[in-house]
C-alpha cells in the first residue's frame, strides 16, 4: 500500500503544473522520500534470489518534459520503465498477454540460478527432435557441461537444446520444469504470465504481457549471472568432453554502446520479441517489444523518444 500511495504521489505532482512550481531541491527532496520507502518495501517482499543491496541515497525520478509528444509503435505490446524506481516511461498495449517465444528462457535461467550452483556439472540427456530453423548448440547426450555454461548458451545464442537439458536436469522432465517455472512467477507476482515450455520455442500456452516481462527482466538484471551473460557478444566454450563452441549473440542492438542487454525471441505466433536494457542519459531503462516486425528498430525509436521526452530529477 505504501508503494503505490508513493508512486501516486509522485504521478500526480510530476504530470501537473506543480512539479514546475518546485525548486529544484524539493523536487529532489520528494523524490527521495517516495521512492526510498517504495524501492524498500518492494524489495523486502523479493525472492531471496534478486534480493539487492542498491544505494538509494540520490535516487533520481524520470519527469516528462514540457511538450511531452506521445508515440505509437506498430507493435502488439510494449513497455519501457526506469529500472531505478520503476516509473513507466512508456506503454502501450502492455497488459495483452500475448506469447513470448524465446524471452522465456529468462524465467528459464532465472529457476536454474535460484537452485544450482554455476559450476554444476550437467550430463546432457537425450532431448527432444528439433527443426532445422531452431537455434541450437548441437548438444550430445552424455556430454558434460557446467550450469555456467548452459546458462550462457541459454542466453547469448538462445538455444533451444540448451533450455531443454537444463529443465530436464532441475525436474526431471520439461512438464515438470513447467510447474517450477510457474511456481517462481507465482511467488514474484506476476500472475497473467505462463509458461508451458523451458524455451519457449512452442506458442501453446506460453504467454505473457509487455509489464510482467519488464517485472522478469528486472528480476533477472539484479541477478549478477545474468546481467554480465547477456551483455556478452561472443563467447567460445568447451565441454568436458573437449568440445568448443561460439556462442554468438541474437542481440543486434548490443553492437551500439548504450545497450549494455538483454534477450530476443521470434516464432511465427509470437512475432519478433526483444526485451532491451538501454542507458538513457545516465539511467537505466528496461524496454519490452511482443509481436513487432523490427524489433530493435522499434526499440530504438522508443529509447530515442524517452530521451526526447523525459529527463531525471
Amino acid at each position: 500500500m505504501l508503494k503505490l500511495w508513493a508512486f501516486v504521489v509522485v504521478y500526480i505532482v510530476a504530470n501537473s503544473h506543480q512539479w514546475g512550481l518546485l525548486t529544484t531541491k524539493q523536487q529532489q527532496n520528494l523524490t527521495q522520500m517516495v521512492t526510498q520507502s517504495a524501492r524498500i518495501n518492494e524489495t523486502a517482499s523479493l525472492d531471496p534470489i534478486v534480493a539487492a543491496s542498491t544505494s538509494l541515497s540520490n535516487v533520481a525520478i524520470p519527469v516528462p518534459l514540457a511538450g511531452y509528444q506521445p508515440l505509437t509503435l506498430p507493435v502488439k505490446g510494449a513497455i519501457a520503465i526506469d529500472q531505478t524506481t520503476g516509473t513507466v516511461l512508456f506503454e502501450q498495449t502492455a497488459d495483452t498477454q500475448l506469447p513470448i517465444a524465446s524471452l522465456t528462457k529468462l524465467v528459464t535461467a532465472l529457476v536454474i540460478l535460484s537452485n544450482h550452483h554455476l559450476d554444476d556439472v550437467v550430463t546432457i540427456p537425450t532431448l527432444p527432435t528439433y527443426q532445422a530453423a531452431d537455434a541450437r548448440m548441437g548438444l550430445l547426450p552424455g556430454d558434460h557441461f557446467s550450469i555456467s555454461q548452459l546458462v550462457s548458451a541459454l542466453l547469448i545464442p538462445s538455444a533451444n537444446d540448451a533450455a531443454d537439458a537444463l529443465a530436464i536436469y532441475h525436474s526431471g522432465s520439461l512438464d515438470a520444469f513447467s510447474q517450477a517455472q510457474n511456481a517462481k512467477l507465482k511467488l514474484w507476482g506476476v500472475p497473467t504470465t505462463h509458461l508451458a515450455n523451458a524455451s519457449g520455442l512452442s506458442d501453446d500456452n506460453n504467454y505473457s504481457t509487455a509489464r510482467d516481462l519488464s517485472k522478469i527482466a528486472n528480476l533477472a538484471l539484479i541477478n549478477p549471472t545474468i546481467r554480465g551473460v547477456v551483455s556478452q557478444s561472443n563467447l567460445t566454450i568447451a565441454n568436458q568432453e573437449g568440445h568448443v563452441y561460439q556462442l554468438t549473440t541474437t542481440n543486434q542492438l548490443l553492437s551500439f554502446k548504450d545497450f549494455h542487454g538483454i534477450k530476443t525471441g521470434y516464432t511465427l505466433a509470437a512475432g519478433q520479441c526483444y526485451i532491451g536494457l538501454v542507458a538513457i542519459n545516465g539511467h537505466e531503462v528496461i524496454t519490452v517489444v511482443l509481436g513487432a516486425q523490427d524489433r530493435f528498430g522499434n526499440t530504438k525509436t522508443m529509447t530515442d523518444w524517452i530521451k526526447n521526452n523525459w529527463q531525471w530529477l
